[in-house]
């Protein structure tokens, strides 16, 4: 009994340090990998997640737990997050059931703005730019209550739009002012602009719980036709990004009606949508769909949790929602894949990082650091080059540095046991190679020198594979 249990502490202090133990090897199924540089596919812009609804109580937290945070999520010390989206508050919110995703009040008149209304939301941001972020994301969930029909921000009666009618122009004005100014005064290099968010979805019809308008694919494109003609007039530089539906299979009614007008056309490169509630072949019939309805645009993932109740920390869900990063990247060639929330107060499987508003504690969850085994490897610049495996079991993706002189593969396995694999790189000779690991006992933990081709990959883990060629 005191040999088995002896045995079981040795592998587990083998495996936190950064070695595989021998049983880990000895057990291990067989794949191969075959890398393909001369394949390549989409350059990848960054990975992310939003700022939306937690800086109004992390704002009141001590600096250095704030610093904690935004340490784990974008620096080198934690997963490296490269893209980060803000809330564009819309204001007032007063029906919202839950007020702390009700947003600050910005607009003192039409025109005239206060952003010390949002201090909190603004220190997390400049927080992230002094981190090197340089990509931003502004984002509006709704209209302000001047220009909706109800005069309330969380969606239209009975769900339908709630945009007033004819109040395109004096809407894109607002987001407009609104990110300019935040770009001018926080020194934000790289300005995406998002004017819509779910717009097929229909907010207010059976609950208030947050902001949220609805948009026929008509609406949408009215909107998005004022901001590209008002932002051009401006010259101001800003990408704009549309038409973030919630799902891939709402996304071409709503592309096909923005996209009928040439100059929209003309200014904007790429299709954002969310991953919710897609599955597998749907993703593979959207996307083989919109690459032959719009072969000129990237697509975009820019936003997805787990939707569901529960606070899951484990590597059961960091597992699932490895596979939606894979397929996103691997069928959709999405540029850049952005998580829900940042941090999120528990009770959903929406966040990277717990932090309760009341107690301040700090919980971290697998799912961190699975988004890390992309975010901190695969930079800005990295080209999508293939990677086929052999089996169903293991998962393979591949990326290049600009200069090529670097490969990363990133891959997981599911299963419950370990599996060898043969990685072999086309029409090359691969010597060795450094292998950081999350699962269930490690953290992007890092073993160095590999002996390639041969490369554990432990039961129920996700791994980055590093080669310096």
């Amino acid at each position: 009994m005191f040999r088995s249990c002896l045995s079981t502490l040795i592998g587990v202090l083998a495996m936190t340090a950064g070695v595989l133990a021998s049983s880990e090897v000895m057990a291990a199924d067989h794949v191969s990998i075959v890398i393909d540089a001369n394949q390549k596919h989409q350059v990848i812009e960054g990975f992310g997640a939003s700022g939306a609804w937690w800086p109004s109580y992390v704002g009141d937290f001590p600096r250095e737990k704030q610093d904690r945070l935004l340490d784990l999520l974008f620096s080198d010390r934690g997963i490296g997050l490269t893209i980060y989206r803000y809330n564009i508050p819309a204001g007032g919110g007063k029906e919202i059931e839950r007020p702390e995703r009700a947003t600050a009040t910005i607009e003192t008149s039409p025109g005239k703005y206060d952003l010390s209304a949002d201090r909190k939301s603004l220190e997390i941001l400049r927080g992230v730019r002094e981190r090197g972020v340089e990509q931003f994301v502004l984002f509006a969930n709704s209209p302000p209550p001047r220009l909706t029909r109800n005069q309330m921000t969380s969606g239209g009666d009975g769900g339908g739009s709630n945009l007033i009618s004819g109040q395109e122009a004096a809407y894109a004005a607002y987001l407009l002012d609104v990110a300019t100014l935040i770009r001018d005064e926080y020194k934000l290099p790289k300005v995406s602009l998002s004017p819509i968010n779910e717009p097929q979805w229909t907010w207010g019809e059976k609950w208030r719980g947050q902001e949220g308008c609805h948009y026929t694919p008509q609406e949408a494109a009215a909107v998005i036709q004022q901001v590209v003609r008002l932002s051009e007039q401006r010259k101001t530089g800003l990408r704009i990004e549309m038409p973030e539906s919630g799902n891939w299979d709402n996304t071409q009614s709503y592309a096909e009606a923005i996209f009928a007008d040439k100059a929209v056309n003309e200014q904007i490169g790429q299709i954002a949508m969310h991953s919710y509630w897609t599955d597998h072949e749907t993703k593979l019939r959207v996307a083989k769909s919109l690459q032959e309805r719009f072969p000129d645009k990237h697509l975009v993932m820019s936003e997805f949790c787990q939707m569901s109740h529960g606070q899951g920390v484990g590597m059961d869900v960091a597992l699932d929602m490895a596979d939606v990063i894979h397929d996103d990247l691997t069928i959709g060639s999405v540029v850049s894949w952005q998580w829900w929330l940042c941090i999120g107060p528990g009770g959903y499987n929406d966040a990277l990082i717990y932090a309760n508003p009341k107690t301040q504690k700090i919980e971290l969850t697998k799912r961190l650091w699975v988004l890390g085994q992309y975010s901190r490897f695969i930079r800005p610049g990295f080209i999508r080059i293939d990677a086929n495996t052999d089996g169903n079991a293991l998962r393979a993706s591949a990326y290049q540095s600009p200069s090529g002189d670097r490969i990363v593969c990133v891959m997981t396995n599911p299963t419950k046991d370990p599996l060898k694999s043969e990685i072999k790189l086309q029409g090359s000779t691969l010597r060795g190679g450094t292998l950081y690991i999350t699962d269930r006992l490690r953290d992007i933990a890092e073993l160095k020198q590999q002996q390639l081709p041969d490369v554990v990959i432990p039961a129920q883990s996700v791994c980055t594979l590093v080669i310096s060629k």
